[in-house]
């Protein structure tokens, strides 16, 4: 601001020594000066003078006078001259405070406001005169007074100016200012206040905010908006790229330089050049350039950007900055993908379904329709149909009635669906179809036209007819069935016959005529007859009915609608039939020997039109009930005769079958028929259960002890048999007891209900089974021209063939991919389509373009007009995965035979090993060491010990082992089972083993640890077909906690770990995500069911473990199993006692042994005495039970198997230890199935010794249980 000595005159004329001086001062020099020159002057004046001393008075007071005079006039003029520069400056200083924005003020050293401009009262909200002489404290809020408050003292101390941002509250306004503060000094020089200028400055404090959070936002906006910005200056090569461009790559902004290079080095490969071309563009002069590019993201990932840069050039046009932004657009991108998959689906699946489909505007025009619509009205193409009516339609004469529907769709906005009416297509032809019309409607809401679709019914309405008479058919049949099932008479059956179709057909009569001619006779002798019509019951004459042997020995039935007329009959011979009232007829012959036997017939006593229908129904009650009555006549000669007997069984239409002993000793004919066989030999002499389909076992084998056991029969009870060729029927069973030969048997008899469950399948089913038909459209469609070849498809038929829907489709391409037999036989039914239309349905193996075998079903419908072929159509079904899985069940279910048959030889063999392993461990006892028959006697023991090792090891393989979890050393577990490993997988593999020092012991079951090697290892060898290396190697590893995100099955802590290497041909990453799936497998069909590392999966995450696999295509697989450490040292199974050393007798104690094997229970008794106990013997439960209720003394242990015929061990158990309630229980079983597990042993808390053992292991675990040392 500028001082007042600036505007005075003397600063003005240049200054001087007065104008550096004060007012005050310069006024003193100046009176000062004048005084003393007129002092001096005018005394040296009046002495020059002389004047007399009067005068010289006068003159003194005159001269006295005139310098006051003079001193005063000066003093004003110099304070007026100076008064006016105060004032000016004054003026000056008060226009610049008045007119500044800016606060101004001056405080003294007490904080007393001085000085207080107009714009900081404003701040203030008060007066300027309400502010002078105040301080802060009034002013403001207390926290932003003593802020300025000690600012003022901090300035004042400091002595130099300050300039900081103040944010003040006053009047309950903040506000932020920009203030300079400098300290206000006096004359001499020592700071007496404060002088301060302050800004506001809140507005653009207020827009940096505002500018930081728009940065803020436009960086999420980037983010959410998939965006990111950048820019690149050639000349310099500086490149920067924002943060959401950073995350937009997935590439970190420490640890990535941004250049060109790198950006072009995340370019996808295949559109590097087009970026390069874009780059070429802008330097060429382009101002702006668009592009869509892939970038491969620092993840992996690939997405879309789409890349916007501009050019900033320099004044001789050279580009010194491109300035540009990359969005991600992947999602867009794959939009439009869908969208016009999408568009080519609809577009695809409106052509070709069979509906017809149209939309029209509002004055009733076509705006489209699919193709076959647009065949209907005779064009080729929809585009043809676009802007006609349905006056230019081959329905032109009813399509006043066609839009009147539309027009009450579009006034109604209300649907009308699924009508039918009739409809005059292309060539006059005509045809049923369900019609639905809806409203379309706009984004508003309104109504702007009319949708329809019609669907040709007419073959479903023919259809319809055809079920529904096929229905009241079997109606018919089945009533008729149901009717003649409890008749056995003769008679009865024709009574029943004849009133079953009388009825049904409404005629006068209905009855048998048995012809003879032989004896020249017609006989009737039952007729069915309405209320009021005569019998015809009697016999008649041949001659009277010569007609009768010529019109039918054909075998061809005859329906007569008048007799009087129909040319069937002579002349000669009407008077007869007029004479027993038959004015219309249907008769149907039964030939047998080429012989007319009897026909059956329905009359009406008037002329009668019959339908085709109602003669079929004659001829289907012909077909099926003279049989039935022959049958029952065959039955009551039977009763007094065994040869008749088995006559009327071999004429049966039942199956019937005699089981004597478990054994098939007779079958009839319809049961060889039931059964799929041609010969006696394929089923007499096989037990009937075999038969029988697994599911219906276990109620067959209940329902034959029920009859064994009551001698009642058992009937009607509805069950499945297994025919010879796989196949299962349903029957009726019924089942009588017998005595045949002088034993007692069961006649079992089936009734065929395949036909009654087809109709009551249908009756049931009809409409869900047309609902499923039309969910058979997910497969791919195609047609061609049978002429030119030509043709189309879907692009699900593209994608199954492997290539581009794009793609041209031919004849030659799709037959390629089929060969062999298959192609041979598509080749065949091609041609037929071509040729005579017919259609046809496949099965066949297929081999798309790109080497990927499949199993399509392949179908055919032509299009025939009149006797053309006019386009061949049908459909291509992928069905591999199906398929495959049929392949997979099937082998599963010979997996699980094996393992049944595993596991009935192991208890067999078990047992046998027992005895054997026993007694020459024995014998080995008895001999000295160096007696000569040691030798033979150890090869034995070795032998069994060998055995007995391969069964477990056979178990381990077919998973039918018991789990029995122990503390387990890994190193010892491979270490047994290497040999097994080596005659698995083939000598042209090599097998090495490693095994870790101080290993952790385990808790696991033994057996199922080996099935998880066996399998590790038999995978391995599969991924090394011609040959490699296999290494097993065990390490003790600790899994940390961090470890457990990768690993969710992991748990902390210690670990030993089996590790499985090969040199395989690895695994890529999408295999290694499905391996433990059950029945995945990448082998071919019967090479594998995809349960072996399921299997492995499941076993060791049951131990507590979990598997880790590493592999890569070409560089073999390492699977890693990892389960947890155990507390305790691993012990061998019976290590206490050295096998062949039998413990001391050291046992007085009474052990009841319940065996049901003669060989081993001696065996037990003959260990179990030898160590000095009391042994009671028993065959089985009963027995045991028994033994136990008759023993005077005590019962300390019971020994008993597992499972044994009638009462098994847990039972048995359970009983004794009711007369016995501190008896210990010590089973044994060579079962190692889930025999055990449902015989309630294999639990925990519960002994189990597991045959074949030692007697050292017998001795011990007896002594064990007995003395409470067993866990």
């Amino acid at each position: 601001m500028p001082n007042e000595s600036s505007h005075s005159p003397s600063a003005q004329n240049g200054g001087g020594l007065l104008g550096s001086l004060s007012l005050p001062a310069r006024v003193a020099t100046v009176y000062l000066a004048f005084g003393l020159l007129w002092v001096w002057l005018s005394d040296r004046v009046v002495l020059w003078v002389g004047f007399e001393p009067r005068a010289g008075f006068w003159v003194s007071a005159a001269k006295g006078t005139a310098f006051v005079l003079l001193s005063a006039g000066l003093v004003y003029w110099l304070v007026r001259r100076s008064s006016r520069d105060v004032a000016r400056t004054n003026d000056l200083l008060g226009a610049v405070a008045s007119s500044t924005s800016d606060a101004m003020f001056v405080k003294d050293h007490e904080g007393r406001y001085l000085l207080f401009n107009a714009a900081a009262a404003r701040f203030v909200g008060k007066a300027v005169e309400d502010v002078l002489g105040r301080d802060d404290t009034s002013l403001f809020d207390p926290d932003s007074a003593r802020r300025v408050m000690a600012r003022d003292r901090r300035v004042m101390a400091g002595g130099v100016l300050e300039t900081s941002e103040e944010e003040l509250t006053a009047a309950g306004v903040t506000r932020t200012y920009l203030a300079t503060k400098a300290p206000y000094r006096d004359a001499d020089g020592k700071a007496i206040g404060v002088i301060g200028i302050s800004r506001d400055i809140s507005d653009q404090v207020m827009a940096e905010r505002a500018l930081k959070d728009t940065q803020v936002r436009l960086l999420e906006a980037q983010r959410l908006a998939r965006l990111g910005s950048w820019f690149w200056e050639p000349m310099t090569g500086r490149v920067w790229w924002s943060d959401a461009l950073y995350e937009l790559f997935a590439v970190p902004r420490d640890a990535f330089s941004p250049t060109a290079e790198a950006y072009t080095a995340l370019v996808h490969p295949e559109d590097r050049g087009a970026a390069g071309r874009r780059i070429q563009d802008l330097m060429a002069g382009a101002e702006v350039v668009r592009d869509e590019l892939r970038i491969v993201r620092a993840d992996g990932q690939t997405i879309w950007v789409q890349t916007h840069a501009r050019t900033t050039r320099d004044a001789h046009g050279r580009v010194v900055r491109v300035e540009g932004i990359d969005q991600d657009i992947t999602a867009r991108k794959r939009a439009e993908g869908d969208l016009f998959a999408s568009r080519e689906t609809l577009r695809a699946v409106l052509d070709g379904i069979p509906q017809r489909v149209f939309w029209k505007a509002n004055d009733l025009t076509y705006l489209g329709c699919n193709r076959p619509f647009a065949q209907d009205m005779g064009h080729r193409s929809p585009a043809d149909v676009v802007g006609k009516d349905d006056y230019q339609s081959p329905w032109a004469k009813v399509a006043d009635a066609y839009r009147a529907d539309d027009r009450r769709v579009l006034d109604s906005g209300e649907a009308k669906l699924d009508y039918e009416e009739e409809l005059v297509g292309a060539g006059g032809r005509r045809s049923w179809v369900r019609t639905s019309k809806q409203p379309l409607r706009g984004p508003d809401g309104r109504v702007f036209g009319v949708l329809g679709t019609y669907e040709d019914i007419t073959d479903r309405k023919r259809a319809e007819d055809v079920i529904k008479a096929s229905e009241a058919r079997q109606a018919y049949l089945l009533q008729l069935s149901d009717a003649l099932g409890s008749v056995a008479d003769p008679v009865a059956v024709q009574d029943v016959t004849c009133r079953t179709l009388g009825e049904g057909l409404g005629v006068d009569r209905a009855y048998y005529c048995e012809v003879e001619e032989s004896a020249g006779r017609i006989r009737i002798a039952r007729d069915f007859v309405r209320p009021g019509v005569p019998s015809l019951a009697g016999e008649y004459p041949m001659a009277a009915f010569g007609w009768v042997g010529p019109a039918f020995r054909a075998g061809r039935p005859a329906a007569v609608a008048d007799v009087a007329t129909d040319p069937l009959i002579p002349d000669a011979d009407r008077p007869a039939l007029v004479a027993i009232r038959v004015g219309a007829f249907v008769a149907v012959p039964l030939i047998r020997g080429g012989q007319i036997v009897a026909l059956l017939c329905v009359t009406d006593l008037c002329p009668r039109a019959w339908t085709p229908a109602e003669v079929e129904r004659v001829v289907d009650t012909a077909e099926r009930t003279w049989a039935a009555v022959e049958q029952a006549r065959a039955a009551v000669a039977i009763r007094a005769s065994e040869a008749r007997f088995r006559t009327l069984v071999d004429a049966m239409p039942d199956a019937v079958l005699i089981n004597a002993g478990d054994r098939i000793s007779f079958c009839n004919p319809s049961c060889l028929r039931l059964l799929g066989a041609t010969d006696l030999a394929q089923v007499v002499g096989r037990p009937p259960l075999a038969f029988v389909p697994p599911a219906f076992v276990d109620q067959v084998r209940g329902r034959l002890a029920t009859v064994r056991a009551t001698g009642r029969p058992v009937s009607e009870a509805e069950e499945e048999l297994l025919r010879l060729d796989g196949t299962t029927v349903p029957v009726l069973t019924s089942a009588v007891p017998i005595t045949d030969g002088g034993s007692d048997a069961v006649v079992v008899v089936f009734h065929d209900l395949t036909a009654r469950k087809k109709v009551e399948f249908q009756l049931r089913h009809q409409e869900a089974l047309l609902r499923e038909a039309a969910e058979l459209a997910h497969v791919g469609g195609w047609s061609f021209d049978p002429v030119t070849r030509e043709g189309d498809w879907t692009p699900e038929t593209a994608r199954i063939h492997g290539v581009d829907p794009t793609a041209p489709p031919t004849v030659s391409a799709g037959l390629d991919r089929f060969a062999g037999e298959d192609r041979r036989r598509m080749e065949v039914a091609v041609q037929a389509a071509i040729e005579h239309g017919t259609p046809y349905d496949l099965e066949l193996d297929f081999t798309a373009v790109t080497g990927e075998k499949k199993r399509v079903r392949a179908t055919c419908r032509p299009v025939v007009e009149g006797s053309r072929v006019v386009r061949v159509r049908g459909s291509l079904q992928d069905v591999t995965a199906r398929y495959n899985l049929e392949a997979q069940f099937r082998q599963a279910q010979k997996m699980e035979a094996f393992g049944q048959l595993a596991g009935g030889v192991a208890h067999d063999f078990n047992n046998l090993l027992t005895v054997i392993n026993g007694y020459t461990a024995l014998l080995l006892e008895e001999l000295p060491s160096d007696d000569p028959s040691r030798l033979p006697l150890d090869e034995v023991q070795k032998a069994g010990e060998r055995s007995a090792a391969l069964t477990r090891q056979l178990l381990a393989f077919s998973r039918q082992q018991v789990p029995a979890p122990r503390v387990l050393d890994l190193n010892t577990v491979v270490g047994d089972l290497a040999g097994l490993i080596r005659r698995l997988i083939g000598e042209d593999v090599r097998l090495t083993t490693a095994f870790a020092r101080g290993l952790w012991p385990v808790l696991a079951d033994a057996g199922q640890v080996e099935q998880v090697l066996v399998n590790l290892c038999v995978n391995a060898r599969d991924a090394m077909p011609t040959g490699g290396r296999l290494a097993v190697t065990t390490r003790n590893a600790v899994v940390a906690a961090g470890e457990t995100a990768d690993h969710p099955d992991a748990r902390p802590g210690p670990h030993a770990v089996l590790t499985v290497t090969d040199t395989g041909c690895g695994m890529p990453p999408e295999v290694q995500a499905r391996i433990f799936e059950p029945f995945f497998t990448t082998k071919g069909v019967g090479k594998g069911t995809g349960l072996g590392l399921a299997t492995v999966f499941g076993i060791v995450k049951q131990a507590g473990g979990h598997v880790r696999v590493r592999s890569a295509v070409g560089a073999g697989s390492t699977f890693e199993v990892y389960l947890p450490g155990a507390a305790e040292a691993a012990v061998a199974p019976d290590e206490a006692i050295k096998p062949g050393l039998r413990p001391p007798a050291q046992g007085r104690e009474t052990v009841l042994v319940v065996e049901d094997e003669d060989r081993v229970r001696a065996f037990v008794r003959t260990v179990l005495e030898g160590c000095g106990y009391l042994v009671l013997e028993a065959a089985d439960g009963a027995a045991a039970v028994a033994t136990a209720a008759t023993h005077p003394g005590p019962v300390d242990l019971l020994l008993t198997d597992v499972v044994m015929p009638g009462a098994g061990g847990r039972a048995a158990a359970e009983q004794v230890i009711v007369r016995y309630p501190s008896i210990r229980v010590l089973y044994m079983s060579g079962y190692t199935d889930d025999a055990v597990l449902r015989h309630g042993v294999a639990v925990e808390g519960v002994h189990f010794l597991q045959k074949p053992f030692t007697p050292a292991a017998l001795a011990a675990r007896v002594r064990q249980i007995l003395d409470g040392s067993c866990k």
